[in-house]
């Protein structure tokens, strides 16, 4: 009986092995936005909110890469729920708020980047004297 716990647990090893957490996935995606395979990332992030629905800094990455593909309505809708998730989240502030400008959304914009410059997130304040006049 042992001996054929042995043998299942030798060749489980691999199955178990291979299987990716949520962090694998965002840390695969943050590769391909480095290799500007931004479809890719998404992917990736759509995969980790798959195994972890609660993960802000998944829902903080597919965001920004909808952002990027120029998708700022669901970017936003992405910030919105990493900010229900983590209401202190300081960077999903920040992208929501620059979906926003680029929606043309001004004054809802500059709100959210006060909130993450009031929160302190880096690079905000520059981000409110050119877009919001400040």
């Amino acid at each position: 009986m042992k001996k054929l716990i042995l043998i299942l647990l030798i060749l489980l090893i691999p199955i178990l092995s291979c299987s990716n957490s949520a962090q694998d996935y965002i840390n695969k995606g943050y590769e391909h936005i480095v290799d500007g395979d931004y479809k890719a990332a998404l992917k990736d992030f759509n995969k980790a909110i798959e195994i972890d629905p609660s993960s802000v800094e998944a829902y903080n990455n597919r965001g920004i890469v909808l952002g990027i593909l120029g998708d700022h309505y669901r970017a936003i809708q992405d910030f919105n729920i990493a900010i229900d998730l983590k209401p202190s989240d300081s960077e999903a502030y920040k992208s929501r708020g620059v979906s926003k400008l680029y929606l043309q959304q001004k004054e809802s914009g500059c709100l959210d980047l006060a909130k993450a410059e009031q929160m302190g997130f880096p690079g905000t304040t520059e981000l409110i004297k050119e877009f919001c006049g400040r």
